[in-house]
């Protein structure tokens, strides 16, 4: 049972706040250095780097307004959740 817990663990994140204006913080143990991406509505790559391991936050304030798709992948796990910038 541990097990699973763990593994959701690993198998999730929070962004905040959702919607966003200019910056959208992560919450999760397992993010730092983890790469993201920002997908738009159309499937276009928009967006995408490496988290930086003392801040889990990402500077949006150069898209536009709309719904993405946040991926974010980690020692080979990929995780994702959709994103809203007003």
């Amino acid at each position: 049972m541990i097990n699973d817990v763990d593994e959701a663990e690993t198998n999730s994140f929070l962004a905040f706040p959702n919607p966003f204006v200019n910056e959208l913080s992560l919450s999760a143990s397992w993010l730092a250095g983890a790469e993201y991406s920002i997908i738009d509505a159309t499937g276009r790559l928009v967006l995408s780097n490496v988290l930086n391991a003392t801040s889990n936050s990402i500077q949006v304030s150069s898209l536009s307004k709309g719904v993405y798709l946040l991926r974010i992948e980690s020692e080979g796990k990929v995780v994702a959740q959709h994103i809203v910038k007003n």
